[in-house]
């Protein structure tokens, strides 16, 4: 195994057992390419749940401007530290007790 390997297997492993949520999408658009436990157990969801969405299909962003400055300081190279977000889970709906 090379160096380069060994490295992204440590680092897959770091961001697959950290206990803070990670999410790893694609800029443009919000598409989910992959999350770790933190995230699903945080936000009430499953791997299958959200592999393939994207983060305003499924809500996520309480208030998506939020999500444009975030993008736009990426995109700008700005380094971005305590960015402050108000995010949702998932929606369980349950039925009421007749």
């Amino acid at each position: 195994m090379s160096q380069l390997q060994t490295n992204d297997a440590v680092h897959a492993k770091l961001a697959r057992d950290s206990p803070i949520a990670i999410v790893i999408s694609v800029l443009a658009d919000g598409q989910i390419l992959d999350v770790n436990d933190s995230f699903l157990h945080l936000f009430g969801y499953t791997r299958d749940e959200v592999i393939g969405q994207t983060s305003a299909g499924l809500g996520i962003w309480a208030d998506p401007t939020q999500r444009a400055e975030l993008t736009a300081a990426l995109v700008a190279g700005s380094p971005l530290r305590d960015f402050e977000a108000t995010v949702r889970g998932k929606r369980i709906t349950r039925e009421r007790p007749r």
